[in-house]
């Protein structure tokens, strides 16, 4: 299997076809500014404080790095101006202002305000029907073809997936949290992953 392949396939986690677009983002193993006065290219300030907020929300910081330790947001601002397709860009600013207008309804406040206990309740909400979605989709006949079957996924879960990409790409999270090897040596095919990385799942 290769890497392109291994890319694809973390999409069972949430069983959505991963477009080209994310994939090539992952393989060209973009990299972001970790500079302290950092403005956001394709994002408005907002937008990318809501992101920031949001991917942080989906990955929050534990005895692990955040997606705002780990520059998630930025990775974001930098796919969606450089490597989505227009359709694909609709779609991402759709999941924002989803988040947003639930947040307006409940709270009568822009996601980015609300606080954490209600961003995770927001997000929890959006989640569930963005996945029963997914499970309705199954009833319809196959889609023709990769524009159609990423039309139908979820707005919100494809936002999942940029996250995720931005998170598991990250130098801090391939070099100390998942296995590297940037060197590899003997290949063992059919290993036990305790006993090889300690349980550790290998950096893409």
């Amino acid at each position: 299997m290769d890497r392109r392949e291994a890319i694809k396939r973390t999409a069972l986690i949430s069983g959505l076809a991963v477009s080209h677009s994310l994939i090539a983002a992952m393989m060209q193993g973009c990299k972001v500014d970790k500079a302290p006065d950092w403005t956001p290219s394709y994002l408005t300030p907002e937008e990318a404080e809501q992101v920031a907020a949001m991917a942080e929300t989906i990955l929050p910081k534990t005895d692990t790095p955040g997606a705002k330790d780990v520059f998630v947001d930025r990775y974001i601002d930098l796919v969606a101006q450089d490597c989505l397709e227009p359709e694909e860009q609709a779609k991402f600013k759709e999941s924002l202002a989803e988040a947003n207008a639930a947040a307006m309804k409940a709270h009568s406040k822009n996601f980015a305000a609300c606080t954490p206990e209600e961003q995770l309740a927001l997000l929890t909400t959006i989640d569930q029907a963005a996945k029963q979605k997914v499970e309705d989709n199954k009833l319809l006949p196959p889609p023709a073809d990769e524009v159609e079957a990423m039309a139908r996924n979820p707005a919100f879960l494809q936002f999942k997936q940029m996250v995720f990409a931005g998170f598991f790409s990250s130098e801090e999270i391939g070099k100390n949290v998942l296995a590297y090897d940037p060197i590899p040596g003997e290949y063992i095919a059919c290993g036990d992953l305790q006993t090889l990385t300690g349980g550790k799942v290998w950096t893409l």
